[in-house]
């Protein structure tokens, strides 16, 4: 009766308006915004839909940003009756751990760490979104890039380990798996973008030489 008692009646057709478009029309991408966000828009969803990442890796993005991916923990709460701990350390394997408190993770962060001068290494990801991939950063889209791809990288090995049963045969081995993906999809980035890359991953490689000992005639600067 409070909301009625604010409308006159007049003479005019009645019409149906969606109120949350501007224009009063009904999209499923309100509503679906509506539903998951209560009408904010999520920037850092619209940031990965509009990357030049694969679309796969979109998904993948996508997923692990709203902590969907289908860890042990995740599938548990779904009745997943498999064991929680993870196949590479045996901890309790969720989305946090296999990114960044696993061991084979704190490696590969390590090795980064050491190689291109930062302080210190992301401990979950609402660390890693604040620090290292806050929406405002400069260079975002290379960053989201980069870190898009080592995120893949660790998800693909834990996916060979858990699945599979099939491990690294060395620590370093997912690290240049990842140096690897960057190679094969650099150029879908602009050119200024490619050549900061190209500065980072190189410095990556050479120090990955030098702390394995590796030839170079053994190829691992061929990566680039």
């Amino acid at each position: 009766m409070a909301k009625l008692s604010s409308i006159n009646l007049g003479l005019e057709e009645d019409l149906v308006t969606w109120k949350l478009e501007k224009n009063g029309h009904f999209t499923t991408r309100s509503l679906y915004r509506w539903l998951s966000f209560r009408g904010v828009k999520n920037k850092r969803a619209e940031k990965i839909w509009r990357s030049k990442l694969p679309m796969k890796i979109k998904v993948f993005m996508w997923l692990a940003n709203q902590n969907r991916l289908p860890t042990k923990t995740k599938m548990k709460e779904r009745k997943w009756k498999g064991e929680l701990g993870c196949t590479i350390c045996g901890a309790r394997e969720s989305l946090d751990h296999i990114m960044f408190t696993c061991v084979l993770a704190r490696f590969i962060w390590t090795c980064l760490k050491e190689a291109l001068g930062w302080v210190r290494i992301p401990n979950n990801l609402g660390d890693f979104l604040e620090i290292w991939l806050p929406t405002g950063t400069r260079d975002y889209q290379l960053k989201l890039f980069v870190f898009s791809f080592l995120f893949w990288g660790l998800w693909t090995t834990r996916n060979k380990s858990s699945i599979d049963g099939v491990f690294p045969k060395s620590p370093t081995e997912p690290l240049f798996k990842i140096l690897s993906f960057l190679q094969k999809w650099r150029l879908v980035l602009k050119e200024h973008n490619r050549k900061k890359l190209e500065v980072q991953t190189q410095r990556v490689v050479n120090w990955l030489g030098e702390f394995t000992s590796i030839p170079r005639s053994t190829g691992a600067e061929d990566l680039l």
